[in-house]
Formats: structure tokens, C-alpha cells, sequence
């Protein structure tokens, strides 16, 4: 869609914002292929693109919070090993072949320790850290398709 968009650093003309919900980036094929959409279909200067969390991620991130909030510790650590695996899932199957996966894997791997330390953090009142969890599936999945791109 192209907008006007008012800052306070003045008005941009013409800027495409590309929204690509969770469904679009569910796996590392529909990333691959989303990936080569937006680069043949999108390729001004002056476009944004705004990634979604997986698909059910953003539903799992609040369970988190409710088994944080009830002190269900098991369900907790279940609920981040899932988080980590389907991630892990992804960036192995994206970035496997990369001829240094493990400098391709470390940002994700410091991503899931933040939220994993987070998670178990007793800093924040209830509002900071329901939003501050819940960014996370967005975090994780733009760094990705991100890096996906770069490639």
C-alpha cells in the first residue's frame, strides 16, 4: 500500500509497506519463497517490509506468560524448548549450508538465551513483561528472513 507517511523528520511519498503475516513465513520453504517474491515484486529503495512471528508463535509467547504468571515452571521450560526447537528448525534448514553455520546460527542462539533469561526474570511487573515476551516471535523471525535475504 503507498502512503504519505508524517514524521518528524518530514513527509516520505511513495513508501510500500509489504506486511508478511505468520502463515507467509510458517516454515523455511514458505520463507524461501516469500523471500523470492519480495525481491523480484519489491525491489525500491523506499519499501519496507514488516515480518510476523511464525505462525502459532505469538499464541505460544502468551502461554508463556500465563505458565510465567501462575509460576508452572515445567511449562515454562516446555514452552521455550518448543520455542527454541521449531526456531532451531528453521535456521538449520535455512542456513545449514552456510559456509559458517555456527557464525550463521549465534545471533539466534543469544536471541533464544534473552528470552530464555526473561522468561525467568523477576524485573518487571506484569504489562513490561507480557510485551517484552511477546516481541520475541517478531525479533526472531525478521532476523531471519533478514538474514535469509542477505544471503
Amino acid at each position: 500500500m503507498k502512503n504519505q507517511i508524517k514524521s518528524n523528520f518530514g513527509v516520505f511519498n511513495n513508501i510500500e509497506v509489504c506486511k508478511l503475516g505468520g502463515k507467509a513465513l510458517k516454515d523455511p520453504f514458505c520463507i524461501r519463497e516469500t523471500a523470492e517474491n519480495v525481491t523480484t515484486a519489491f525491489k525500491a529503495p523506499r519499501n519496507i517490509v514488516v515480518v510476523s512471528a511464525i505462525g502459532g508463535i505469538t499464541q505460544m509467547l502468551i502461554s508463556l506468560f500465563e505458565a510465567k504468571k501462575a509460576d508452572n515452571k515445567k511449562e515454562m521450560h516446555r514452552i521455550l524448548r518448543s520455542f527454541n526447537r521449531i526456531h532451531r528448525k528453521v535456521v538449520r534448514n535455512l542456513f545449514g549450508r552456510c559456509d559458517n553455520y555456527v557464525a550463521c546460527a549465534k545471533p539466534f542462539e543469544l536471541m533464544f538465551k534473552k528470552l530464555n533469561n526473561l522468561a525467568y526474570s523477576e524485573n518487571f511487573d506484569d504489562a513490561e513483561l507480557y510485551a517484552s515476551l511477546l516481541q520475541f516471535g517478531e525479533l526472531v523471525n525478521s532476523n531471519i528472513f533478514s538474514m535469509y535475504l542477505e544471503m
